[in-house]
């Protein structure tokens, strides 16, 4: 067993919650990887995670619990059926279970992959979560060359990587996003054609007198009011709602409530003549490789609102994302 220290919570709460704990942490398993984490980023998931929201559809585990899931580190050892890594190599990794925001963590070879020479360790460790999430969903989505698309919340962490995968990547012809007023330029430059300021409007009306989108996706929770927007046949997607089949440990309540909803969504899709369907992320090392190759080539850039420094800087760290309105990523180096 080895020492580490780790940022955890020993019940739900607010930022005030997180505490810097000791810990021992096991020798990496056949197929794991020891990272001596260099930086960490924090997502909407966590402090959701933190606060108690998902708590009624996840397993209980140990206390304190270990938060984060993204990361960036050096290997210090390896599983005995781990041939892809060797120690000293500088891996970005999206943990399968919170407990990255640590010295030390080990992660699945399966979700890691190297960051290339020339990427900065802030921008790798920004990527995982969010970057893999906006190129599922586009990818799922069935973008194609020249087509159009909407994203709601386009200045969000996982909004201003699918701005710029839907316009440079997928090589869509129009992409249209929806932000605050100060963030409308940050949005055009992220790769947006048009930012429409909903601060502007009454709610909802936003999304109106738009036109039809080859794709639309959903990271706010709107998808009622985003619904007609789609094509006929084509999909809307959404990230911020969950649906039925993805909360396999909800109670029985919990999941008579998700079924409800998602079968609503459904309807209205149906009735709209567009398909709704939830995507949740599913962390692999191909993603993860190809966001991090077009970080090294330019083509995808990681905007980082603010940087903390050390395990002690997570309740500022949670309290700066949870103010809400952050233009890209929050990362912590530890």
């Amino acid at each position: 067993m080895l020492d580490y220290r780790f940022v955890g919570h020993g019940k739900f709460g607010g930022p005030d919650v997180l505490g810097v704990h000791d810990g021992k942490l096991n020798p990496p398993g056949a197929s794991e990887l020891r990272l001596k984490v260099k930086a960490v980023s924090v997502n909407p998931i966590d402090y959701k995670r933190r606060n108690g929201t998902f708590k009624l559809m996840e397993p209980s585990r140990d206390t304190p619990m270990g938060i984060c899931h993204d990361a960036v580190g050096v290997v210090e050892s390896v599983g005995s059926a781990v041939n892809a890594y060797k120690v000293g190599d500088v891996v970005a990794a999206r943990k399968r279970h919170p407990g990255t925001f640590a010295t030390a963590t080990l992660v699945d070879e399966d979700v890691a992959a190297k960051v290339p020479e020339g990427v900065s360790v802030n921008d790798a460790a920004a990527v995982p979560l969010a970057g893999m999430t906006a190129l599922q969903v586009l990818r799922a989505a069935g973008l194609r060359a020249g087509e159009t698309v909407f994203i709601s919340g386009g200045s969000g962490g996982v909004g201003h990587y699918a701005l710029q995968l839907a316009k440079h990547h997928f090589k869509a012809s129009r992409v249209v996003t929806t932000c605050s007023t100060n963030k409308v330029e940050f949005c055009i430059a992220m790769g947006a054609d048009e930012a429409i300021d909903y601060t502007q409007y009454e709610k909802n009306e936003q999304y109106k007198d738009r036109g039809k989108f080859d794709v639309v996706f959903d990271t706010t929770g709107d998808v009622q009011a985003m619904i007609h927007l789609g094509k006929p046949g084509r999909k809307v997607i959404s990230i911020a709602v969950v649906d039925y089949p993805l909360a396999p440990e909800a109670n029985i309540a919990v999941k008579a409530m998700l079924a409800v909803w998602g079968a609503a969504n459904h309807l209205a899709a149906w009735w709209a003549g567009t398909q709704f369907q939830m995507v949740l992320m599913k962390p692999n090392h191909d993603d993860l490789a190809l966001l991090l190759m077009l970080l090294h080539s330019n083509k995808l850039k990681s905007e980082i609102a603010k940087t903390f420094k050390g395990l002690e800087s997570a309740k500022d760290a949670f309290e700066e994302l949870e103010r809400g309105h952050v233009a890209g990523k929050i990362v912590v180096e530890i």
